[in-house]
């Protein structure tokens, strides 16, 4: 007759023993061997990372046992196309990189650089000889960024050739100056003497007499006026030979 006297486990040895049916005390005894664990299916713990290992479990239905083993982790899957991380802007440079299409992990940064500016002009006012323009920009790339351009103040731009302010005349002086040819600010203002009565030839404009003065006048050929001179008397002039004033 045969009875286990000790159960199986999932690792370990059972017995069972025999004893004869003739004489109890004779008895021997075989291992029944170990069962072994019956396991489920894997279920997954942790999921791997592209960096870090997870894990996974499975339990023995009979005694609980838990077992488990690491999921390697697979490694980045990295796209073949760059992308824009950073977009680059006028002022400031961009970036791009080699992204793993399964996490946030990115390789081979690269610099995107600054556009620059593209300025396009929106308005202007004309510098004179005085006063400075100003030119107005915007920049077509963004309208938020605009500025100013200062055009320098011209500065006079005097002619070579004088120009004459006053004419002179007989008896004033008059001027002249070197004018801008922009405005109408003169340099180096300079007098032009009087010129002077331009006078011609003296005529009698009263005759003298023996015992009475005379005058003669002249006139100035450019403006007119005139100027005048005594004539001495011319005293008188005797005959030498008597004249008969009254017959006896």
């Amino acid at each position: 007759m045969e009875s286990i006297t000790k159960p199986a486990t999932c690792t370990e040895d059972g017995i069972k023993t025999f004893t004869c049916s003739h004489d109890a005390s004779h008895t021997y005894t075989e291992p029944i061997p170990a069962n072994g664990h019956t396991f489920g299916e894997w279920q997954v713990r942790r999921e791997a990372t592209c960096t870090e290992d997870g894990e996974r479990y499975r339990i023995c239905s009979v005694c609980r046992l838990e077992e488990k083993e690491p999921i390697p982790a697979p490694g980045h899957d990295w796209e073949a196309d760059y992308t824009i991380d950073k977009p680059a802007t006028c002022e400031e440079d961009g970036s791009e990189s080699i992204h793993c299409s399964k996490c946030d992990a990115i390789k081979d940064v690269q610099t995107i650089p600054a556009t620059g500016h593209k300025w396009k002009e929106t308005g202007r006012t004309e510098a004179d000889c005085t006063h400075a323009g100003c030119i107005s920009y915007v920049c077509e790339n963004d309208p938020a960024h605009t500025k100013q351009e200062t055009i320098p103040a011209l500065g006079h731009d005097y002619a070579d050739e004088w120009t004459i302010d006053k004419e002179a005349t007989c008896t004033e002086a008059g001027s002249k100056s070197h004018h801008c040819t922009r405005c109408d600010e003169k340099n180096d203002v300079t007098p032009i003497p009087a010129t002077g009565h331009s006078f011609g030839d003296w005529r009698v404009s009263n005759a003298a007499t023996c015992t009475e003065k005379g005058l003669e006048v002249r006139a100035c050929s450019v403006c007119e006026e005139e100027e005048t001179r005594e004539i001495q008397p011319l005293g008188h002039d005797w005959e030498t030979e008597w004249t008969v004033d009254k017959e006896p």
